[in-house]
């Protein structure tokens, strides 16, 4: 089971308990303007124990918390590819707005990268990052992923279309 931990950040599975906080960190219009529009907003404690109980029953495990001086504050996951893309995942992050801007999630893609490679048979990670969100473009590249292209108007967010910049980390 997975639970990388450094100094200041555990990953680990989504448990019962972090319910309360994963709602409060996550009702967040900021965060659900960079995230797919089945995240909830705004996003209360039912949305939390409904989502920790579906992605606990999760066989292989892809949905884990980011934990920071005992709260979980954010969650980091992946979407395994299949059939021919079976070697490639999909990574997707967010993270609580109090903790931007202190290279606290650019350090947790990077542990949770190095992680997938060594313990999986994944060869290719990316990630989909929407035009007005440099921000997550920066932890990407500094966690040593390479902007691979952009893919024009592939999202409809806000009621206005918006350019994906797609970015990868090969091993």
């Amino acid at each position: 089971m997975l639970s990388i931990r450094r100094e200041n950040f555990i990953i680990r599975p989504w448990q019962a308990e972090d319910a309360q906080s994963l709602a409060a960190e996550a009702n967040n219009v900021k965060i659900w303007n960079n995230l797919h529009d089945s995240f909830p907003h705004p996003y209360r404690e039912e949305d939390a124990r409904e989502y920790i109980g579906r992605v606990s029953g999760q066989w292989p495990l892809t949905d884990f918390a980011i934990v920071v001086d005992g709260n979980a504050v954010g969650g980091i996951g992946l979407t395994p590819g299949r059939d021919v893309e079976r070697f490639s995942a999909e990574i997707g992050y967010w993270i609580g707005e109090s903790y931007w801007n202190r290279g606290i999630v650019t350090q947790v893609v990077n542990a949770f990268a190095e992680y997938l490679i060594s313990s999986t048979n994944i060869v290719r990670l990316f990630a989909l990052v929407y035009e007005n969100n440099p921000s997550s473009a920066r932890v990407l590249e500094k966690a040593g992923f390479r902007r691979a292209g952009i893919l024009r108007k592939a999202a409809f967010k806000n009621n206005r279309f918006l350019n994906i910049h797609y970015y990868e980390r090969t091993f």
